[in-house]
């Protein structure tokens, strides 16, 4: 159809484009992450470790290795199994004991790289060993004085440099770095750590370009206080402090990634009415400001990517805590019985899921998927605490992840984010987000807003992603219910014509988890009609036009309580104010038939597709790519780079996970688009 072509046309472009960037030997996020922090402890030993991989354990010696072995592979798949793509987290043995050994992290690594189950799971290192004792007792710094890389980088070269010793014997298979995304440095870092998580980000860029030296510098500096005037200067002091690259030793070092970690969802707290009142009573109950947190963060972050924490345990007191700003501003917050952040529901969590979507974040960091143990202040997480099963927040997180995964996050990736707007600030009632306030940009009304007329909704946010190809484009609209109370059908109004077959297309509901398969927990879907099945299939829905105020109007479902969902808006595939039917290629025939790409089976049914192409001659060409794009101009398959010969190649494509549909197969030639063709999914 016309509006696949377009799509996959205007996707081609992007494709490119990060083509053309990918050669730079910096951190670049080209996927969306999905993160946890899902850590338990191992039980293994390190001479059970090294007896093991050195092939001298034996008897009942060894079948109790294995045992504990697989147990914590089923731990990780059940990771894995929820959609998650990264993992980090301290090593819950006692409380927030961290308790790691460097063999340890190293044997992970090696089990992530070597097993079939866990192929995609990626790790954010975090090991005491490489930054100094941390230990929260030596407030206000977490990295004890005098740190500097140069005291642990014999413990980084040794331990993850490829070249290291334990690296070489812990790690034989020699791919534990593949697995390695990058290096969680310190979770809630105050500002006199600064110096030396700049500094450190230098040495891992050196050491590991790639990779990312991840600090939640956002997390814990700013718990309530952006309620006050002085608390949102004080957090935007916080937060360019640390992006700042002009520190004294960060020769020019800025983090990769831009953190908010507010959880917006409490029940008391020790600030005087940190919530509006008036939230309480449509069952919002958001932490005043929230909104203006999420923007102003989006607005530091720029062109890094942003990561946002949703709370997916229940967090009851905490211990006295003080807040030390750049300017000065301390507030401490020493009432430990009022401090309750509430038990997260399936609608809370889709919308601190949601939210932070439509405000273009590419990255989810639950905390956390372990339960903590020994800690009263911590309940309810995804997994139980008693026997680590999985609970029924395992299912809705599971559900919610696999949604953005297949859905709203390749849009996120692959498109360019062009701003977040809401109808107004109900529920959360927050002040800024009104005509007259700070974040009227942010509103449905600004000048800013090129699609949305009006929603006859006042809880709707939407997040506005453009694709675009010369002069016709395409929009995709984030729909966000804010209220945690589900929504009758609803009317949105869009700017200008677009009226037409499949013009308005609505991606499908997230839907409602299944009940927890005791038998099974962390087990695959047992869908039973209920949650979101994977299916990437655009419903098209007809849209009103009004000729007098040049706008058009369609009626959205009914929605859940925090819900989000993808509104494709397809400009190209008519001529009517798009530009017509533009596309790198209509027909598999626009390219040379001399490399005679096949594919076969096709139709296809089986698990795995062979493609085959011919090189008269391959001098000059150095390498070749397979990407497979969907029908709505997705990329969901990119191959590794491989050198192709004379004569006959072959390359065989996994298509087990792919639902039925229509799929474009694309073959590069050093970065050049040289074949295409058409492959039908049957399942």
């Amino acid at each position: 159809m016309n509006t696949q072509k377009i799509l996959l046309a205007i996707l081609l472009v992007n494709l490119i484009f990060k083509f053309n960037q990918s050669n730079a030997q910096v951190f670049q996020q080209s996927e969306f992450m999905i993160g946890t922090y899902g850590e338990t402890q191992m039980e293994l030993s390190s001479l059970e470790i090294s007896q093991h991989l050195n092939g001298t354990l034996s008897g009942s010696a060894l079948t109790s290795f294995n045992t504990r072995k697989n147990n914590y592979i089923n731990h990780l798949t059940g990771i894995k199994n929820a959609h998650f793509n990264l993992m980090s987290g301290v090593l819950f043995q006692n409380n927030f004991v961290w308790g790691y050994r460097n063999d340890e992290i190293l044997y992970s690594l090696e089990l992530l790289s070597t097993t079939p189950s866990l192929s995609g799971l990626r790790r954010l290192i975090m090991n005491p060993n490489l930054f100094g004792n941390i230990n929260a007792s030596t407030s206000p710094s977490m990295i004890i004085p005098g740190w500097s890389p140069a005291t642990y980088s014999n413990v980084y070269m040794n331990v993850y440099h490829p070249s290291g010793t334990d690296y070489g014997v812990f790690c034989p298979s020699g791919n534990c770095d593949n697995v390695v995304y990058g290096f969680h440095t310190l979770d809630e870092p105050e500002l006199a750590d600064r110096e030396n998580l700049h500094e450190w980000g230098n040495y891992v860029n050196t050491q590991s370009p790639g990779k990312t030296n991840f600090f939640n510098y956002s997390g814990g500096a700013y718990w309530g206080d952006i309620s006050t005037s002085s608390g949102k200067s004080g957090y935007e002091n916080h937060m360019n402090a640390f992006l700042s690259p002009t520190s004294p030793t960060s020769t020019g070092y800025s983090p990769d990634i831009v953190p908010f970690a507010y959880y917006p969802f409490s029940t008391t707290y020790c600030e005087a009415n940190p919530y509006d009142a008036a939230s309480l009573a449509v069952g919002a109950n958001t932490l005043k400001n929230y909104f203006w947190g999420l923007s102003k963060t989006r607005d530091l972050a720029g062109d890094k990517p942003l990561w946002c924490f949703p709370l997916s345990t229940e967090h009851t007191n905490r211990v006295p805590v003080t807040h030390r700003w750049l300017d000065g501003y301390i507030n401490t917050c020493s009432d430990i019985l009022n401090v309750h952040y509430t038990n997260p529901t399936y609608n809370h969590i889709m919308f601190m899921d949601f939210c932070p979507l439509a405000y273009g974040a590419k990255g989810l960091f639950y905390f956390t998927y372990d339960q903590v143990p020994n800690n009263s202040n911590f309940n309810n997480a995804i997994t139980d605490p008693v026997n680590g099963t999985c609970t029924q927040r395992y299912e809705e997180v599971k559900n919610i992840n696999h949604y953005i995964k297949n859905i709203v996050g390749p849009v996120v990736m692959q498109h360019e984010w062009v701003g977040a707007f809401h109808k107004s600030n109900s529920p959360t009632n927050e002040t800024d987000l009104t005509s007259t306030g700070s974040l009227a940009d942010d509103l449905i009304t600004s000048s800013q807003n090129p699609i949305i007329a009006d929603v006859n909704n006042n809880d709707i946010l939407f997040g506005v992603f453009k694709a675009q190809l010369d002069n016709c484009y395409s929009y995709y609209l984030l729909v966000v219910n804010k209220n945690l109370t589900g929504t009758s059908p609803f009317s949105v109004t869009l700017k200008g014509n677009w009226s037409g077959i499949n013009r308005i297309m609505i991606a499908p509901a997230v839907g409602t988890p299944p009940v927890v398969d005791a038998s099974n927990p962390c087990g695959p879907y047992s869908y039973n009609g209920l949650p979101y099945n994977g299916s990437i299939n655009y419903t098209g829905v007809s849209g009103t036009y009004s000729s007098i105020s040049n706008t058009t109007t369609f009626t959205m479902p009914d929605m859940q309580g925090g819900e989000g969902r993808m509104i494709l808006l397809d400009k190209c595939s008519q001529s009517s104010g798009g530009g017509g039917d533009q596309g790198l290629f209509n027909t598999p025939s626009d390219f040379s038939d001399d490399i005679k790409l096949t594919i076969s089976p096709n139709p296809s049914t089986q698990s795995i597709t062979k493609l085959e192409f011919f090189l008269t001659d391959q001098i000059g060409v150095s390498t070749t790519e397979v990407k497979v794009i969907n029908e709505y101009g997705i990329e969901i398959f990119v191959s590794e780079k491989f050198s192709p010969q004379s004569g006959l190649n072959s390359f065989n494509l996994n298509t087990s996970e792919m639902s039925s549909g229509l799929y474009h197969v694309l073959l590069y030639l050093n970065g050049v688009i040289s074949g295409h063709k058409t492959l039908q999914i049957i399942k």
